[in-house]
């Protein structure tokens, strides 16, 4: 069975549409909730909600693709500024709901804003694909106000899938770190990281299957106990 074909990247695009709009539109104690889940890399942990009229701050959000995180940051209170080399649909949903800001056709080694434009940063699984994963970082730092929080996400060099297949999960990715890797890479940058945690099931085999059930067909919460 091909788990490639449109039919099936119909039925994911449908998926991550009604959880962005669900995230988008949650009230402050889902959003809190839904933020301290595995599933949405407890994020809540590291930036707390914030209750309605108590801004928590600016937030960039690095690479944000369809912007399932600028919408639970918003969400929780955050105003957020998601930026991507691309645009995308679901934007528009997200910007229906929330006052957001997106921009597109930005690199994260170039990033068009002031030193200390925000109080907090978050890159969730794009520093897999930077050209250059280390000025991306000095430029995260120096938009970054001092004391602010950097929140990093990436696929574990170690999965399961990539140790026995010898294989990328995906092959456009440049960028691999184990959690002792990553920590140390972030100190280097001039990041001191307090708190780090692994999270995530990646199969050997029929690796295309899974990624497609977890869309919309697997539950967030088998997702997790699997996890």
């Amino acid at each position: 069975m091909n788990f490639s074909s449109e039919k099936h990247f119909d039925a994911i695009r449908q998926f991550q549409k009604n959880e962005i709009i669900a995230l988008a539109t949650a009230d402050p104690l889902t959003a809190a909730a839904e933020s301290l889940r595995p599933h949405y890399t407890r994020i809540g942990e590291w930036l707390p909600s914030h209750p309605a009229g108590k801004p928590g701050g600016r937030v960039l959000e690095l690479g944000c693709g369809p912007g399932r995180y600028v919408a639970l940051l918003a969400a929780m209170g955050y105003d957020v500024v998601g930026i991507d080399p691309f645009s995308f649909p679901l934007w528009d949903d997200i910007k229906a709901h929330r006052k957001v800001e997106f921009l597109d056709n930005i690199n994260a080694e170039e990033l068009p804003f002031p030193d200390a434009s925000f109080d907090h940063v978050t890159c969730i699984s794009a520093l897999l694909y930077f050209k250059d994963a280390g000025k991306a970082l000095s430029e995260m730092r120096r938009v970054l106000k001092p004391g602010g929080k950097l929140f990093v996400r990436t696929v574990n060099s170690k999965n399961l899938s990539r140790r026995l297949r010898k294989a990328n999960i995906d092959p456009a990715a440049k960028n691999y770190f184990d959690e002792a890797e990553l920590t140390a890479y972030l100190e280097k940058g001039g990041f001191k990281v307090t708190k780090t945690f692994t999270y995530g099931f990646f199969p050997p085999v029929l690796t295309a299957m899974w990624w497609y059930l977890c869309n919309g067909w697997v539950s967030i919460r088998a997702q997790e106990m699997l996890s």
